[in-house]
């Protein structure tokens, strides 16, 4: 064999192995947030075949809360955590990392679930008849958000550490899993019932995922903690205080900065269909609900590619590779436009026996899916620039933007909403979505010098 053929064969391998290293974790998550997809989509299912339209819109709505409310009572903290273990290259100071975010992440969560379970209780006891939507809903909400949250923040340490498997399990496949198993053992089903079960199935996956962070984490040994503060985003792997969200004013404000970050998310993603609660009767609340989760279908393929990208881009940013950042970046932007190019079709072409499957009474909110879908669309098509923002420490200039979005979400869906119904709220979420987007494209354009539909290979990165 001539030494240019070798060379050929060699550059060719250089070529394939980056390709296989990602596709291999890429397929793994897939798997995993593809059950989670199902997971959440049977747990609707169930529901609706189970309980009248009226009352499975009632208890949907209830799921929409309790999304809501979960990631936020860790006040940023989980997202910090998962942050910080991504930067750590070694085991040892994973373990080490690991032991004093966990004890921040759950002391966080002592001090918030305590304050919401009281205003909860406070609701189910004064508004326990004026108010439909929280008639002794309030305290059952506040519970399972607060058990919700312990998994989440088991969740963030296995997603820092490249566990995207189990993350994604605790995450979001376990409490709808559970939900929907213990549903089939009970023989009343009222809307009381499917919440209490769910309740009990946030509890459940909590216990089990402290069991298995105590089995990564607790057989490493580590040196002792620091009694120093915890710089954030710098390469320091000293053991934080359990309370140092509220001692360090530098962790405070990095968690702060995303979890208003993270809050903006939600209320953008989220606001239209809570404020529909409050206009639309619970069938038509029920049909807008379904359409959500349907339309998901395209952004569970951008979580996906995000998901198994975010730790890359922490990664060679704190390394200050920013050709490698780049490459990554364009690699998630190809999988990206193929592949939700490939699913918004089949959706746009399905909507109908899609909305179908939840029963012949759901198939009218056919509209209501294509206008979430085409959202969605652009969502997932901009990349993942959300994770290669708050990645690459610029969460603040995010949260402005993802600010304005939740802005423009909240006042578009009361004013579409009243005109349109359904499919205004759906409209409204498009909206702040492709807004959302433009502006982060834009800023990432602006701050790092490159667009994220460069889908080119830079030189610079394989030398």
């Amino acid at each position: 064999m001539s030494e240019r053929s070798s060379q050929q064969i060699l550059g060719f391998k250089g070529c394939l192995m980056p390709r296989l290293e990602n596709a291999i974790p890429l397929a793994r998550t897939a798997m995993s947030r593809g059950l989670g997809a199902i997971s959440q989509v049977a747990l609707a299912l169930a529901v609706t075949h189970h309980l009248p339209k009226s009352e499975s819109g009632e208890f949907l709505f209830y799921l929409t809360l309790f999304t809501v409310i979960s990631p936020l009572l860790l006040l940023g903290t989980s997202v910090y955590a998962m942050r910080q273990l991504a930067g750590s290259d070694d085991n040892q100071q994973s373990a080490m990392l690991g032991q004093g975010l966990i004890r921040m992440n759950l002391c966080t969560l002592a001090v918030t679930a305590s304050v919401v379970l009281a205003i909860a209780l406070c609701l189910d006891f004064f508004f326990s008849n004026e108010v439909v939507v929280l008639s002794g809903k309030a305290a059952w909400l506040a519970a399972a958000a607060s058990f919700a949250g312990v998994s989440l923040a088991v969740a963030s340490h296995l997603h820092g550490t490249g566990k995207l498997a189990t993350s994604i399990t605790f995450s979001h496949i376990a409490i709808p899993s559970l939900t929907v198993l213990m549903l089939f053992t009970v023989e009343t089903k009222t809307v009381a019932t499917v919440i209490q079960l769910h309740t009990l199935a946030t509890v459940i996956t909590a216990a089990i995922s402290l069991l298995v962070w105590l089995a990564y984490f607790r057989p490493m040994r580590f040196p002792p903690a620091s009694n120093g503060p915890v710089k954030p985003d710098q390469n320091q792997f000293a053991r934080p205080s359990p309370f140092a969200f509220f001692r360090d004013r530098d962790v405070r404000r990095v968690c702060i900065d995303l979890w208003s970050l993270n809050g903006f998310q939600l209320v953008m993603n989220w606001a239209p269909i809570i404020v529909a609660g409050a206009i639309l009767i619970p069938s038509d609340l029920a049909e807008l609900n379904v359409a959500q989760r349907a339309g998901n279908l395209i952004n569970f393929l951008l979580i996906v590619v995000a998901f198994t990208f975010a730790p890359k881009f922490r990664k060679h940013w704190a390394a200050n590779r920013v050709d490698e950042l780049r490459n990554s970046v364009a690699r998630c932007s190809r999988l990206l436009v193929g592949l939700g190019t490939a699913l918004l079709i089949a959706v746009l072409i399905l909507s109908e026996k899609i909305m179908g499957v939840f029963g012949s009474n759901f198939t009218g909110g056919a509209m209501i899916l294509v206008i979430y879908a085409i959202g969605q669309y652009i969502n997932v098509i901009t990349g993942a620039v959300n994770q290669l923002m708050t990645m690459s420490d610029d969460e603040r200039t995010l949260r402005h933007i993802c600010f304005l979005s939740a802005t423009t979400a909240v006042l578009l869906s009361a004013v579409l909403t009243w005109q349109w119904g359904a499919p205004g709220a759906a409209a409204a979420t498009a909206i702040a979505l492709t807004l959302q987007n433009a502006l982060a494209v834009s800023a990432v354009k602006k701050r790092l010098g490159f667009w994220i539909f460069d889908m080119r290979n830079h030189a610079q990165a394989s030398q």
